[in-house]
C-alpha cells in the first residue's frame, strides 16, 4: 500500500477519518503504524495530502487529514477489452488501475465464454475492490469508471461511432503488419481508444467491426502474450510514444 486511499464520505467535518477494514490490518501488520505516524493519503476524487495518525484503537485507526492538492488527470486513454478468464480479470484490473486509463469498456467478443458473465469477479463490487488495490499500488487516488457490455456488436457501433477530433483509435492483433508505434508516433493524438481482445485475438467480423469506426490493427509484440501481458504492454508503449512527443515538442 503506497497510498491510504479513501472515499470522500469517510473524512469528517473535522478531517478527521477512522479505518477499520484490510486498510487498517495492512497499516498495522505490514506498515507498523502508530500514533504520531504520518501517512500518504488520496481521496478517491483526485485529492491528495497526508495524514497523521492519532489513535489505534478496538474501532480501527483514526487519522487526521490535511488535504494539500490533486493528482495529476489520468492518461487520457480508453481501453476496450475483451472481458478475459476470471481468475485473470482481477489481475488484469489491478494493472490497469495502477498504469492508469481513464474508462475502461469490459466486453463480450466471440472467443469469450459466456459463462464468464455469471462470475463474481464480474460483479461491480468485486471490479471496484480490485481497481482499488491497482490504485493504492500506484499511489494514484483515481479510479478508472467501468462499464459490462454484454453485446459486441451494438456497443461497437452505438457507443465508438463518432471519433472525437484527435482521438486515436487501435486494436491489437497479433501478426498485425503495423507495430504499435508506427501507428502512434508522429499522430499527435489527444486521446486514445484502444481495443484488446481474448487470447487468439478478435475474429475477422470483429475486426470488420473495428476498423468501420476508425481503428486501426497494430502489433504489440513479435511474441505471443497472454492478455494480461498484452494490456500491460500496450498502456506501456502508449505512455513512451506520449513522451517522446512531448520530448520532440519542447524547445531546445
Amino acid at each position: 500500500m503506497n497510498l491510504v486511499l479513501l472515499k470522500p464520505c469517510e473524512v469528517d467535518e473535522k478531517g478527521c477519518a477512522r479505518v477499520s477494514d484490510r486498510r487498517a490490518q495492512h497499516l498495522r501488520t505490514v506498515l507498523g503504524v502508530g500514533p504520531g505516524r504520518q501517512l500518504r493519503v488520496g481521496i478517491t476524487d483526485g485529492r491528495l495530502g497526508a495524514a497523521e495518525v492519532l489513535e489505534d484503537g478496538p474501532t480501527g485507526i483514526l487519522m487526521r487529514v490535511v488535504l494539500t492538492g490533486r493528482a495529476p488527470p489520468p492518461p487520457a486513454v480508453r481501453l476496450v477489452l475483451a472481458i478475459p478468464r476470471p481468475k485473470v480479470l482481477s489481475r488484469v484490473l489491478q494493472s490497469v488501475a495502477a498504469l492508469g486509463v481513464a474508462h475502461i469498456d469490459l466486453v463480450n467478443a466471440w472467443r469469450v465464454q459466456a459463462s464468464y458473465f455469471e462470475s463474481p469477479k464480474l460483479a461491480l463490487d468485486s471490479i471496484a475492490a480490485d481497481l482499488w488495490l491497482g490504485a493504492e499500488q500506484a499511489g494514484d487516488p483515481q479510479l478508472p469508471g467501468v462499464e459490462v457490455h454484454r453485446l459486441f456488436v451494438p456497443f461497437v457501433h452505438e457507443r465508438l461511432s463518432l471519433p472525437a477530433s484527435g482521438e486515436l483509435r487501435l486494436f491489437a492483433q497479433p501478426n498485425a503488419e503495423s507495430p504499435l508505434e508506427a501507428a502512434a508516433l508522429g499522430t499527435r493524438h489527444r486521446s486514445a481508444i484502444v481495443a484488446i481482445g481474448p487470447e487468439g485475438g478478435w475474429i475477422e467480423a470483429e475486426q470488420r467491426s473495428l476498423c468501420g469506426v476508425g481503428f486501426r490493427p497494430v502489433r504489440v509484440s513479435d511474441r505471443v502474450l497472454r492478455v494480461e501481458t498484452a494490456v500491460a504492454s500496450v498502456l506501456s508503449q502508449l505512455e513512451l510514444v506520449r513522451r517522446l512527443e512531448r520530448r520532440s515538442e519542447s524547445p531546445k
